[in-house]
């Protein structure tokens, strides 16, 4: 018989996750170039996306700091496209629309209200603060969690045992088996949960392949199935 679930906390990763982080991003790209005059094309985004997502993986691997991915990301992708832009400028100018792009995962908002109710929720993300501080307050989701918790502010990502240290500081009495982490990345959010040994839901609503062979405590393809995990 499965052990009654006890859990106190539910740490809720954020890009794709509760923000629908792709669908954000490309209307972000998009604007940015509009902004700079460049004529857009299907592969520019495609480019972008490969050079963005082996940037945050060197980040993650603690290859390079935040501070450095800013930049680092698009003066890449502009060597790719060959023309001169500002990468800092365009990093600027990306986040700025990005911000103001709130779009969410299908139920994601209707789960965190229900259950804000019975536990604590915490967001813990490896996203850069500017924008993460700016859509939680636009989409009026502050009122839901408890805390945010940002690697870019505490100088450590997922799935670095330190943020997850960290992020219990906040809350020096609770237990491990009381935490519950849920996120759609196996490689951050359920290698970092299985690392700090605490409990990990992973949101796979593609139903992608396992190849990490990571054992999360749950495994779904939509939000309302962890209302019904942790609600029964």
């Amino acid at each position: 018989m499965m052990k009654k679930i006890k859990y106190k906390h539910i740490w809720f990763d954020l890009d794709n996750t509760i923000f629908d982080f792709n669908r954000s991003s490309k209307i972000a790209f998009n604007q940015l170039i509009k902004h700079i005059g460049l004529e857009n094309s299907s592969t520019l985004y495609q480019d972008y996306q490969v050079i963005n997502h082996k940037v945050w993986e060197e980040m993650e691997k603690g290859l390079i700091t935040q501070t450095a991915l800013r930049s680092l990301r698009w003066d890449r992708f502009f060597t790719k496209i060959g023309i001169a832009f500002d990468p800092a400028k365009a990093n600027d100018l990306y986040l700025s629309f990005l911000a103001t792009n709130n779009t969410f995962i299908p139920f994601a908002v209707e789960t965190v209200h229900r259950l804000s109710k019975t536990y604590t929720l915490v967001a813990v993300t490896n996203g850069l603060k500017e924008v993460q501080k700016s859509r939680m307050e636009n989409a009026s989701l502050n009122k839901y969690f408890d805390n945010l918790i940002i690697s870019d502010e505490i100088g450590v990502a997922k799935p670095n045992i330190e943020f997850f240290e960290i992020a219990h500081r906040f809350y020096p009495d609770l237990k491990k088996e009381e935490i519950l982490m849920v996120g759609d990345r196996l490689s951050s959010d359920i290698l970092g949960a299985q690392n700090y040994n605490i409990d990990s839901c992973w949101f796979n609503p593609n139903e992608d392949e396992n190849n990490l062979t990571l054992k999360p405590r749950f495994e779904i393809k939509d939000m309302n199935a962890l209302v019904n995990i942790l609600l029964i």
